[in-house]
Parts: structure tokens; C-alpha cells; sequence
């Protein structure tokens, strides 16, 4: 029975039983303990020491699995302080019961088998290369954790007898690729009867690993001086051992004592875990997989008919090498042995062990990201950063499916060799582009806010940074300072040791973390008990504080390590910070904005144009990762067999052209002399028809009445000239077939003339400008949509989630010099959503006379737009900036004429004045006197979004409506079409306030105190703005 079900708790007999056995435990009388004991004439403490004898017995038996356990809670903790965010991803995959082998990739040494632990809930026992087995902490833990420990080849090398080399006659075996090759290895002094046998492995010996060759086995051993082996034996460089040089001795092992203990294992329902690349590396990509997992599923399946789910775990580290950095474990679809392949294992048992780990690889590499090197790793992560949504918060599972698309798809188009120059073109940009970020010290999600900071920020952070990485250093320099420098110096002596004798790692990362957290996990204790014996020495505390002290500890040291975090994370804003008081680096800073959204567009662009070559990477639907995998396999298998067969062919084709050359004179033929008459271009000798089809085309494609508006609109003045564009007058046909089919034409002749709007943008003020922009939809029916835009989320903002036009305030170019409002319009409209209003297909209408709000007195100009209707190739897709926008829609004009939408709104003061959230009596004051404001609306159609959207559930409550100075805006449009309704008269804003209702009441009926009590009112208004502004 499972209490925390809801039928369980719910149902009515458990409740009584419950509270009857509660009221049983509570008096003495009834409860059955103390009555037994009173019977029996013994203490009712005997009980409870029976009691715990039970549980120490119940604990003892079970003493494997308590250890188990309580090491379980204590690694969790370690890893909890190493790392910042552990999110696990797939865990339904995971089969919960029965036995199970989990393939995980190996890039953190020994922290990969603890996150694989820590974050699974079945229990897993890993194989561990014995080496580690006796280890002092590696080896404890690990015999705790029901690991089994494998032999090596590798882990014992022994030292060879003499020298050796190849035969010479071998070479000669290098250039036979048909005939099985058998390589003869000589020495000198040595004595391989003694001390080889077949089946063991021998490679050169040099000073470090590197230096070394790779093994290779030995098939057959002809004497003291003579072995046949199966390749030929090289250095480190990779060249043949011609002369005689030291060797070393890969001594066979014997494994099936190992397979026995793992079948036995799997035969009882447990899980294991291995890494079937074998050591660890620090690479971008797996290595070559050991057969090891092929022979343990196949194994088990063939000798007790068990079939052991193989799970991949892909383990995608940021900054793993680092304190405090970030893992995503992804665990993937299990894979199974099946009827077929057990055939072919009958047979073939090597066939079909290649062919499970093939299986086991393609599953592997569906739950991991993958690049060529490191580099091209960051500018994957760059390109899907700046390809996703500004905004839009992606789950882990949606992020590492992004990157695993943007990974493979790097590797299909560098394939291509028609994509070659722009992927090479964009991968540049990107680099260049995470370089200016490292220089300026700064993030990509940083960029939207940089124009935004000042000399405040700068000192601000720098006094709060400071505040806290010193409140945070005084537990943290006692607790953790010694031991986290001595771990760091002791890590880059390993790294060094590691990157020396090994030659798969990079950089030797893959060790750091892991010698950090075995040093941590033996020092801090030692740290804090030689601080108690210190205390117990050299003070006088009392026992009881000593002993305090020692459990707060740990707590200290968590808390002091979250708060140098905190401090580290402020300091590292200061360097963006300081570099915007440089002009230099404000220069560079200012300009990221506008590259981050070019590139935006370029990314984005560049998906759209190889959308075919993508196929399945580029569409939105779930991407099946481990069948896809397993088809670029075959893509790629298929690919290498046609490049041998055609390096083969044309080797062939080289060999025929050698022979014929030497049997054939060279003849020099003249060159060709290419003349006018040559040319058989037919556009080179055209001549104009008598038929004008070009006429006829156009005559086609416009619509009817096209020829004699265009006659008519010839007549019309010229500051009617933008009537004159094609596409502009098609519009205006189609518009006459639609109920406001004349809005458009109509507002453009009460628009402001170019001339006037030329002077009065030439005016050297301050103010600002929207983009009110049109577009033509063809949809079920014909639709005129307008272009409203929602401001972002934020809490301290006035108009926080309002709908608006997208614009902005115009920017001062040089002392006397101003940008007009049409150029702040365009500026704006780009910045912010993406839309570029300089584009052939977009054409300026004209503005709107500027209007002044109430509030500052601010000057807005209205700037009208239209997106020609034939432009459907020019399809907008927004790149939206976070930092002020959230979301864009389009609108139907009719739906703003609809008056079942005009509404008043009810808005609190409270999200008028956010100050007042700080200053509670102010708010009090305020809102018991003025209470609500009420606005005329229109209250907007909740829109489908053609583009991606956050979840609309969690919106601001005053989404969606067109109230304030947008209406007003909107307002000035309709009455200069001429469609202005009755309903959008302007409304002025009223008080929803009992208090006031109660004044002007009083006032009506106390006419002679009606000055003095005005008066009062008025000095109280005065001091609540006094008191706002302090």
C-alpha cells in the first residue's frame, strides 16, 4: 500500500484507523505498550530498547545497502557544492525494473560515474580499470558502490628484453591491400619464447606515452628473435620501427572471470554502468568504442536468455572542468538485443558484436553534442543562442535539442561543397563576434542592456560586488581558501601528468574536477579537525560550543561558497562596466547591439536557405535522434565506399593515361580563337518585336482599371507622387473590393505633405516616433492588418506589457544636428523587432501631424508604412530584443472598428506609481484617496501568433489592449481616413474613488466651506507628490 496516494489518504477507514491508533499512543490507558507492561509488571523502557536492538539488527543484516545509501546522500552533497545546475533529461527512459547497462560518454574522469549516480534511481555498480580499484578514495567509494573492478592491458606495461625492429622484406607487405598481412619482427638480446606469447600485444617503448607507438598483437612467436605480428610496428609519429629501439609488453588478459561477475550480476536484476570508450579524454567527439558492452548484452542474452536494456547517458558538461559549473544528462531510448541478431551471434560472434556496438554508438551519440573540435563547438552554441528567440527560455531538453541540430547540421553542410564559402563566411562572423565578447568581458545574454548602463552601474556593482565577495570571504578564507588552492595547484600537476601519458586528451581537462572534488573530500575534514584540536588546545570554550562550532562547519562552508559565487558574478560586470567610461571600448560596445541582431538575421537566413539540404534538422517537428543517427551512419558508410571506389577508378584511369602518354607523341594543337560571330547568345543579336509583350505581361498582371487609374493619378498634384508606384496602386484596386477598402487611400491624402514633413523634421527638438505599418494578407478572405508590438515584462516599469507601436525617442546625431522622425521610426523598428522599413517592398505613406502627451509635454510623430501585398517572398519573421520587447501581432483593421470591443479599463494606481510598492504608507495615503483610474480601450483579439510565443497563459493581465497614448495614435489614423467612429471620441481619464465621490458630494452640499475644504485637498495632493519624488 502506497500512503501518498490520494485514494489512500481520502479513503475513511484509514482516516479512523489512524486516529483511533493516535488516540490509543495518546492515553495511557489505552495504549498497548504501557498496558502490556503494566500486566507483565516490567518498565515500558525495556520495550524500547528491544526495540532498538531489532532496528540494529534489521541494520546490521543490511549493512550493505544502509553504507550504500548514507554514501549516496554524501556524494550528492559533494556534487551539489561542485557543481551550479545538474538537469537530467529522458529519465522516463530509464526501465524500472529489471537488469540494465548503462553506456555513458567519458569527458570528467571519475565525476561522470557520480553524476551517473547520483542522478539515477536505479542502482548502478560501474566497471572501474583496477588501477583506480586501489586507489585510496576512488577505491573506497567505489567498493561501497558495488563496483566491479576490470583489468587493463594498458595499466601494466612491462618492460622488454633487448630491442627490436621491423624486417626489412615487411615493407613490402604495406602496398599488398588484397593478401591478409603477416609482419616480421626482429630483435636483438632478446628472448621472446621466454617472455611473449600469442595473443600478447608489444609496441615501441619511448620516454613518454606519446613518444610510444600503438600495440600490436602478437599471431605467432618463431623463436627468441622473431615474432609474426598483424600490423606493422610505429612510433609515436606514426613511421615504421626500422631501427632497433626498447619495447614494452602488453601481457594478454584473460577477461572471463570479469564477463562472469557481470553476468551474475545482470542475472539478478541489477545495473551496470560502463564507458565503453575506456580512459577518459577531453575531446568534442567519442572515441573508438571497446567491444566490452556488445560481449556483455550478447553475453547474458546467450547464456541465461536475459535481455539487458543497454540505456546511453549522454553527460553535456559547461565548463565541467570548472568549480561550480553545469551538467545536462540525457539518458536515451534503450536498446535491445534482439531474435535476429542472436543468429547472426550463433554464427558470428564477432559480426554480430560489431554490429550491436554499432547500435550502441548511434545511440550514444543521440544524447550527446558533437563537433569536430572545441571551437566549432562554441560557435555551434553561438549560432543557436543567437538563432533562438530573444526572450524565450528553453527547457533543458529543448536546448540540447537545438545544439544537437545545429552540431549536425554543421557537419551535413561542410559536406556540401556548395555551402562551403557561406558556412565558412558565417562561421567567421561568429568567431569574430565571441571574440568582441571575451574582450569586453561580457555574455551574450548581456548585449541587449550594455547602452543602457551608466556611471551609476559602474559604481553601484562595484560597491555591491565588493560587499558581498568580502562578507562572503570571511567563512570562505577560513573554511575553504586553503584547501580550494592547494586543490588547484595539486589538479595542474595532474593535468600535466595526464596530458603527458596519454594521447587521446587535448588539453587534460577531463582530470581537473575530479583530483578538485578526491583532494576536497580527504582535506576539508582534515581542515576542520585541525581547527577543533585548536580550539580544544588554545581556548578555553566550553565543550558544548566547541562542539557547535564544529557542526556549523559545513553550513558556513556552503554558504560561504554560494556567496563568493554571488561576489565573483558581480566583480566580473564590473570590467564591461568600466570599459563603457573608455571611449574606445563604449565605441565597441555600443555597436554589439546592432551586429548581434545582423547576425541574428544572417543565422536565421542562413537556415532558411539550406532548409532542403537540412531536411529533418531544419523543420519543426520531434527529430527521432537515435533513427537519424543511425541513417547518417549509413549516409556516411555509403560515402566512404564511393570515395575508395572512385580514388580506385581513378588511380586506374591515372595508370591508363601514364601508359598511353608514353606510347603517344604530343601533339600541340593550335588554340582556339573565339570572335563576334562565335557569340550564340540569343539576347547578344535580339531585336525589339513588333508585339510588346512586356506591355501585354503587365497589362495581365495588374488588375482591372489599373491603365486608367494610372492615367487619372498622372493628373494629381505632385506631392501626390508615391502614387504613382505600381504596387501601390494595385493595393489601392484591391482595397476597393473590401468594406474598408478606402481607409488606406484615404488617410495618405490627410497625411503631411513631403515638403512640410521635410521642415518639420529638420527641427532641432527632442521627441519621438513610431512606425504605424500596414500590410495586405491574403488568408480566407482579404484582411488589413496593423503592426502592434507588447513591451517585455518588468515589474518597475509604468507600461510593462502594454501594447504599443514599435518606436522610440530620436537621437541627437551631432550638437545642432537631429535625425528625423521617419529615420528614429526605421531605427527603432529594426532594433526592436527586426523589420527593416528601407526595403524595396516597404514604402513610406507618409506621418501623422506630432501630437504631445498629457504627462511631459512629449512630442510623438506617427510614421505610416505599408508592405506591398506582392511581397509574400519577403515574409517577416521577427528578431525581437528582449530587453524592451516580448512579443509582435498583427491586428485586422475590422477588428478595431468592432465596437463590442470598446470597453473602459479599471487600472490601479498601485501599476501606475511602482514606486509605491517600497513606500507602504505613501501607498496607503494614495490609494485610499485616489483609488482606480478608468480609460476608454479597445480590448484586442487574443491572437493565434504566426510567430513562436511564450506561453500565453502566464500574461500580464493587460494584455492584449489598446488604451492611452497608442489609442490616441490609432485615433488620428481613423479620423484621417475618415473612418473615425463615434465610440473612439477621446475619453478623458476618470477617478474611481470613494474618497472623491464623498468630497464632491460634500462640496455640493456645503457650497460655503466648498474653498476651504478645496484647499485642504490640494496641499494634500501636494505633499503625496512631495513625498513621491523624496
Amino acid at each position: 500500500m502506497k500512503f501518498h496516494k490520494s485514494e489512500v489518504l481520502n479513503d475513511v477507514w484509514v482516516q479512523f484507523l489512524v486516529l483511533a491508533t493516535s488516540l490509543a499512543l495518546s492515553v495511557d490507558s489505552l495504549n498497548p505498550i504501557k498496558a502490556v507492561s503494566r500486566v507483565m509488571g516490567i518498565p515500558s523502557s525495556y520495550w524500547g530498547i528491544l526495540w532498538a536492538g531489532l532496528m540494529l539488527a534489521l541494520l546490521y543484516n543490511n549493512m550493505a545497502e544502509a553504507v550504500y545509501r548514507c554514501t549516496r546522500t554524501y556524494l550528492h552533497s559533494i556534487l551539489s557544492i561542485s557543481f551550479k545546475s545538474i538537469e537530467v533529461v529522458g529519465a522516463d527512459n530509464i526501465p524500472k525494473e529489471g537488469p540494465v547497462i548503462f553506456t555513458g560518454n567519458h569527458t570528467n574522469q571519475f565525476v561522470d560515474g557520480m553524476v551517473v549516480l547520483m542522478n539515477c534511481h536505479r542502482k548502478v555498480g560501474f566497471m572501474i580499470a583496477e588501477k583506480s580499484w586501489h586507489r585510496p578514495v576512488i577505491g573506497d567509494f567505489s567498493r561501497v558502490m558495488g563496483c566491479i573492478p576490470v583489468v587493463r592491458p594498458q595499466d601494466s606495461v612491462i618492460n622488454g628484453v633487448g630491442k627490436v625492429k621491423m624486417a626489412q622484406p615487411a615493407e613490402a607487405a604495406l602496398d599488398d591491400s588484397n593478401a591478409k598481412k603477416e609482419f616480421l619482427v626482429v630483435g636483438e638480446g632478446t628472448n621472446f619464447t621466454a617472455q611473449v606469447t600469442a595473443g600478447d600485444q608489444i609496441r615501441l617503448q619511448g620516454k613518454t606515452v606519446k613518444e610510444s607507438g600503438s600495440p600490436v598483437k602478437i599471431l605467432k612467436v618463431l623463436d627468441d628473435t622473431q615474432l609474426i605480428v598483424e600490423a606493422p610496428l610505429k612510433n609515436g609519429e606514426d613511421k615504421s620501427v626500422l631501427e632497433f629501439s626498447v619495447f614494452g609488453i602488453f601481457k594478454k588478459v584473460d577477461q572471463s572471470v570479469t564477463f562472469a561477475k557481470v553476468y551474475n550480476h545482470l542475472k539478478k536484476g541489477n545495473c551496470i554502468g560502463i564507458f565503453p570508450e575506456g580512459g577518459s579524454h577531453d575531446r568534442t567527439d567519442l572515441l573508438p568504442l571497446k567491444a566490452g558492452v556488445s560481449i556483455m548484452a550478447l553475453g547474458v542474452k546467450d547464456k541465461y536468455n536475459i535481455n539487458a536494456a543497454v540505456v546511453p547517458v549522454g553527460l553535456n558538461y559547461f565548463r565541467g572542468h570548472r568549480f561550480r559549473g553545469r551538467v545536462v544528462v540525457e539518458f536515451g531510448t534503450p536498446i535491445t538485443v534482439d531474435n535476429q541478431l542472436m543468429k547472426d551471434y550463433a554464427t558470428d560472434k564477432r559480426k554480430a558484436c560489431n554490429e550491436f556496438l554499432h547500435r550502441v554508438e548511434e545511440g550514444m551519440r543521440s544524447v550527446i553534442v558533437t563537433a569536430p573540435d572545441y571551437n566549432i563547438m562554441q560557435l555551434v552554441y553561438a549560432a543557436r543562442r543567437l538563432f533562438q528567440r530573444s526572450g524565450l527560455r528553453l527547457s533543458a531538453k529543448q536546448t540540447q535539442d537545438l545544439n544537437r541540430r545545429f552540431a549536425e547540421g554543421y557537419k551535413v553542410l561542410s559536406a556540401l561543397p556548395g555551402a562551403s564559402k557561406d558556412l565558412e563566411d558565417l562561421q567567421k562572423k561568429l568567431d569574430d563576434y565571441n571574440k568582441t565578447l571575451k574582450l569586453m568581458g561580457l555574455k551574450d545574454h548581456q548585449v541587449p542592456f550594455i547602452q543602457w548602463w551608466t556611471i551609476h552601474d559602474v559604481i553601484g556593482s562595484a560597491l555591491y560586488g565588493l560587499l558581498i565577495f568580502l562578507l562572503a570571504s570571511i567563512p570562505t578564507f577560513v573554511l575553504n581558501a586553503p584547501v580550494g588552492l592547494a586543490a588547484r595547484y595539486l589538479a595542474q600537476v595532474e593535468q600535466k601528468k595526464a596530458l603527458a601519458g596519454s594521447k587521446v586528451k587535448v588539453a587534460g581537462r577531463d582530470v581537473l574536477l575530479s583530483k578538485k572534488i578526491m583532494f576536497s573530500m580527504v582535506a576539508v575534514p582534515a581542515l576542520w579537525f585541525s581547527y577543533l584540536v585548536a580550539a580544544v588546545v588554545f581556548t578555553d570554550w566550553y565543550w558544548s560550543s566547541i562542539f557547535l562550532l564544529l557542526l556549523s562547519f559545513p553550513l558556513f562552508s556552503f554558504f560561504g561558497v554560494r556567496s563568493v559565487e554571488a561576489g565573483i558574478i558581480e566583480l566580473k560586470t564590473i570590467r564591461p562596466l568600466f570599459y563603457r567610461l573608455l571611449p574606445k571600448y563604449r565605441a565597441i560596445q555600443d555597436d554589439l547591439p546592432r551586429q548581434r541582431l545582423e547576425l541574428q538575421k544572417e543565422v536565421r537566413e542562413f537556415v532558411r536557405k539550406y532548409r532542403s539540404e537540412l531536411g529533418v534538422l531544419a523543420e519543426s517537428k520531434k527529430v527521432d535522434w537515435t533513427e537519424y543517427m543511425h541513417s547518417r551512419a549509413l549516409i556516411e558508410e555509403a560515402a566512404k565506399a564511393q570515395a575508395k571506389s572512385q580514388e580506385t577508378a581513378s588511380e586506374k584511369k591515372d595508370d591508363e593515361n601514364a601508359s598511353e602518354a608514353r606510347v603517344s607523341e604530343d601533339v600541340a594543337e593550335p588554340p582556339v580563337t573565339i570572335t563576334k560571330d562565335h557569340d550564340l547568345s540569343i539576347l547578344k543579336k535580339s531585336v525589339d518585336s513588333v508585339t510588346n509583350l512586356a506591355s501585354l505581361e503587365r497589362s495581365m498582371s495588374c488588375p482591372p482599371g489599373f491603365e486608367e487609374l494610372l492615367e487619372r493619378q498622372q493628373g494629381e498634384t505632385k506631392d501626390r507622387d508615391q502614387y504613382t508606384s505600381f504596387k501601390l496602386l494595385s493595393f489601392r484596386l484591391f482595397l476597393s473590393n473590401i468594406k474598408l477598402g478606402t481607409f488606406l487611400p484615404a488617410l495618405q491624402r490627410q497625411l503631411v505633405s513631403p515638403a512640410n514633413q521635410q521642415l518639420l523634421q529638420s527641427q532641432a527638438v527632442a521627441g519621438a516616433s513610431v512606425a504605424a505599418v500596414f500590410r495586405w494578407r491574403e488568408r480566407q478572405k482579404r484582411t488589413l492588418e496593423l503592426l502592434f508590438v507588447r513591451r517585455s515584462i518588468n515589474e518597475w516599469d509604468t507600461w510593462s506589457g502594454q501594447v504599443a507601436f514599435p518606436g522610440g525617442k530620436r537621437q541627437q546625431l551631432r550638437d545642432s544636428e537631429w535625425e528625423t522622425y521617419l529615420e528614429t521610426a526605421q531605427r527603432e523598428t529594426l532594433e526592436e523587432i527586426g523589420l527593416d522599413l528601407t526595403q524595396p517592398h516597404v514604402h513610406h505613406i507618409g506621418s501623422l501631424p506630432s501630437i504631445k502627451t498629457h504627462i511631459r509635454s512629449f512630442s510623438v510623430s506617427t510614421q505610416v508604412f505599408f508592405i506591398d501585398a506582392a511581397a509574400d517572398e519577403h515574409d517577416f519573421v521577427p528578431v525581437i530584443q528582449d530587453a524592451e520587447i516580448a512579443d509582435v501581432m498583427w491586428v485586422d483593421i475590422q477588428d478595431l472598428y468592432d465596437p463590442a470591443r470598446y470597453q473602459m479599463l479599471t487600472w490601479p494606481l498601485e501599476d501606475m506609481m511602482p514606486f509605491l510598492r517600497t513606500r507602504p504608507t505613501v501607498k496607503r495615503l494614495v490609494l485610499s484617496v485616489l483609488g482606480n483610474l478608468q480609460f476608454g480601450c479597445i480590448y484586442l483579439p487574443r491572437p493565434t501568433h504566426e510567430y513562436p510565443d511564450l506561453d500565453m497563459t502566464r500574461r500580464h493581465r493587460h494584455d492584449f489592449i489598446l488604451w492611452g497614448l497608442t489609442l490616441r495614435m490609432f485615433s488620428d489614423l481613423a479620423k484621417a481616413a475618415g473612418h473615425h467612429p463615434t465610440q473612439l471620441e477621446d475619453v478623458m481619464p476618470s477617478f474611481e474613488s470613494k474618497t472623491i465621490g464623498r468630497l464632491c458630494l460634500f462640496l455640493y452640499r456645503h457650497p460655503d466651506q466648498a474653498l476651504k475644504r478645496a484647499a485642504a485637498f490640494a496641499a494634500l495632493c501636494g505633499a503625496m507628490g512631495l513625498v513621491s519624488k523624496l
